[in-house]
């Protein structure tokens, strides 16, 4: 049997080789004061300490004295540390100390890190396997941030403390309450003096930050330190015996997180620096294919390098096997100068793998290396080039509607049904929709039948009488390989009457208006009409150039402001241009608008030569507690060319451009910043506007910034 070890071992204090005992009752299945368990947790009657700036691990509690107890430290999923050795009895109970230090002799497995050192940090995992045991802690952010001063607390001139700051945040960053750091001690070895501090209080601005004092004269809990307060007062300013965590209480709890000392300390500690131990697992370095490529040779043979000799390979421990479940006969060869297995598919033929397949390339846990580890189950597939099973190409389409284009007398509780020709990705409304004639959204849910490839709008109620609506589809609706459907859309009208509505109607305003002359040559036209009418489209709207031929433009309806809206694709050369609206325009009753056209000249006038200015800002300069979920709007003086992010954004406090989508809206010539996540709380952001945007003329506006805070 394992004998105990405790003579051998010491706490290694960070910098000038002190050495320090913590007190260590014996072990208890108390509840600890505050956890930061992310995994399957401590379990009753165990303990796990960390103190990551001396990259040392410490489980108690786990087994009977020798058994195997393993540790591993993981970051990102990526194992960075391992240590694995015989339990054995220590002052907290039967467990590991590892990377402790070793007083005399040989260190044990399990004293020291195999393979390496890691430098433990906050959010690391510490993972501890004992027989069927499984428990694991996430490493907290506990630090000094500091040298001890001098302080002069009641203001004689004389310094009467001794300060040390720090921080204490979970790993997930809220704060660790001074309260709870329940283990802040200084020790002097060469002078035996040992003191727990006066007051463990919040540092006020620091998010996390405390502060410990120790006030004159000092006194120590081991009162045979033969020290002087001077020299007591000298040892706590100038030496690195400081101690601070929470969880390391009497009896001691299921976790402990401390920091020994001022300083990260990297490398070993004092007596493990020529150990060596083999746990590390071999790596895949290299994977032939690359995961998830595409378009992959049909001849191509599948390799993977390890980042150290393995034994093993064979046909049986490296396969390939196709989507549909099929084994590829393959042989497999292995290079130990270079590290690389090669498996060749159909050896001693030239057969292709299949065309646009999707194959899985595996490596058993039964290879190992040199000291019998086996590398992590390495698996990673790849698609070959060509039309096949898993490499579709070919986009989806519509292959049935109901109601049928063009349909009238639809019932007004009807749903919209669309065939698709392939399996699609369950679409949603923001890529399938029903709109109304105003343009606006039908509030619908959108479902999808996997069985039958049906896409269904179910309308929240029934659809007005007699009207026309229009089925969306966007290239949001794709096939299980992502490829996009074509914009689509159709409509119908329902059946009965709209409404006794008679009246036609009219054009209310225009603009530019009727014989206007030097009109800016990347305006819009607005036509605003006397009450909602249905979306037109671009055959029952257009503009004309002086030959009569039609403006290439696209044509939108605001049904807020009840305006038409035609946007050539380019500016406009100089010249006469016609609007010409046509009995298409109809009101959602059916009426038709009298045709109407009038001409407006752009070019002719004298040029713009005033620029645009900042009529209003929201939010407002030097605000504070705005929302979170809160756009930036900035109106001008006068219409503008719709700016986009190269010279509009919103910079984060650190300098950063925040994600932002950037609209103008022409009716208020308001430029609108739409960030695309929630800002940070309590955060100051600046908005940026800079010269590049111009009015309609290509006048810039003056370039100016200001802030705001979040609530």
């Amino acid at each position: 049997m394992q004998q105990p070890r405790a003579h051998r071992r010491r706490w290694r204090a960070a910098a000038a080789g002190t050495a320090v005992a913590l007190v260590a009752p014996v072990l208890a299945g108390t509840v600890p004061a505050s956890a930061s368990l992310t995994g399957p947790g401590v379990g009753p009657g165990k303990n796990i300490t960390v103190f990551h700036n001396l990259d040392f691990v410490g489980v108690f509690g786990y087994g009977t004295i020798g058994q195997t107890i393993r540790v591993e430290v993981l970051r990102d999923g990526a194992l960075i540390g391992v240590a694995q050795g015989p339990a054995w009895g220590t002052d907290e109970g039967v467990g590991l100390e590892v990377n402790h230090g070793v007083e005399t002799g040989t260190p044990f497995p399990g004293d020291c890190w195999a393979g390496g050192t890691p430098d433990i940090r906050p959010g690391d995992r510490v993972v501890v396997y004992a027989g069927k045991a499984r428990n694991e802690v996430t490493v907290d952010d506990i630090r000094w941030t500091g040298a001890p001063q001098s302080a002069d607390e009641d203001g004689d001139g004389t310094a009467d403390s001794v300060v040390v700051h720090g921080v204490a945040r979970r790993f997930d960053g809220t704060v660790i309450p001074p309260a709870e750091l329940d283990s802040g001690e200084f020790r002097n070895e060469s002078g035996k003096y040992r003191a727990t501090p006066d007051t463990i209080e919040a540092d006020p601005g620091v998010h996390g930050g405390f502060v410990v004092r120790y006030r004159a004269p000092y006194p120590g809990f081991r009162n045979s330190d033969g020290l002087s307060e001077a020299q007591r007062r000298q040892a706590l300013l100038t030496e690195d015996g400081h101690a601070i965590g929470f969880g390391h209480t009497e009896p001691l709890p299921r976790e402990s997180m401390l920091v020994d000392g001022l300083a990260d300390v990297t490398g070993p500690a004092p007596g493990c620096e020529g150990f060596s131990q083999d746990l590390l697992p071999p790596r895949a370095v290299t994977l032939t294919p690359a995961p998830d490529s595409r378009d992959v040779g049909r001849l191509t043979n599948v390799a993977v390098a390890f980042d150290e000799p393995v034994t093993g390979l064979s046909a049986s421990t490296f396969t390939l096997t196709a989507s549909d479940g099929t084994a590829v006969a393959a042989g497999v060869s292995y290079n130990r100068t270079t590290g690389v297995a090669t498996l060749n598919p159909y050896p001693g033929t030239t057969d292709p793998l299949a065309a646009g397949t999707r194959y899985t390339a595996t490596v058993s846990e039964a290879v190992t290396d040199a000291a019998g580890n086996p590398p992590a189950t390495t698996s990673w597939s790849f698609v070959t080039s060509g039309e096949g099973p898993d490499n579709d190409r070919t986009a989806p389409t519509v292959t049935s509607r109901s109601p049928q284009p063009d349909a009238t007398g639809v019932a007004r509780g009807a749903n919209v049904l669309v065939g698709m020709s392939e399996a699609v990705a369950r679409p949603d409304p923001a890529s399938v929709w029903l709109e109304a004639p105003d343009g606006s959204k039908v509030p619908a849910a959108v479902n999808y039948n996997a069985t039958t490839r049906t896409v269904i709008v179910n309308p929240d109620a029934d659809l007005a009488a007699g009207t026309a609506h229009r089925v969306v589809l966007t290239e949001g609706v794709v096939d299980l390989a992502g490829n996009p459907l074509a914009p689509t859309s159709w409509t119908f009208t329902t059946s009965g009457t709209a409404s006794g509505d008679t009246v036609p109607p009219t054009v209310t305003a225009q603009s530019p208006a009727a014989g206007a002359t030097g009109v800016a040559r990347g305006a819009n036209v607005l036509v605003g009409m006397s009450e909602p009418v249905v979306r037109p489209a671009a055959s029952a709207v257009w503009l004309e150039a002086a030959d009569g031929s039609r403006v290439p433009a696209a044509v939108n309806y605001n049904g807020t402001t009840r305006t038409v809206i035609v946007n050539p694709d380019a500016d406009l050369a100089a010249g006469t241009y016609t609007v010409v609206l046509t009995e298409g325009v109809v009101d959602l009753a059916g009426n038709p608008l009298a045709p109407t056209s009038w001409t407006f000249t752009v070019g002719t006038a004298p040029s713009d030569t005033v620029a645009p200015t900042v009529t209003s800002r929201a939010p407002e300069p030097d605000a504070t507690g705005v929302g979170r979920a809160a756009n930036v709007f900035i109106t001008f003086s006068e219409p503008m060319r719709k700016p986009d992010a190269s010279v509009v954004w919103l910079e984060a406090p650190d300098g950063s451009t925040v994600p932002a989508t950037v609209n103008y809206n022409a009716t208020s010539s308001t430029v609108i910043l739409n960030p695309t996540a929630d800002l940070a709380a309590g955060a100051t952001y600046t908005v940026v506007l800079t010269a590049g945007v111009a009015d309609v003329a290509g006048l810039p506006v003056a370039p100016e910034r200001w802030a705001f805070t979040t609530r």
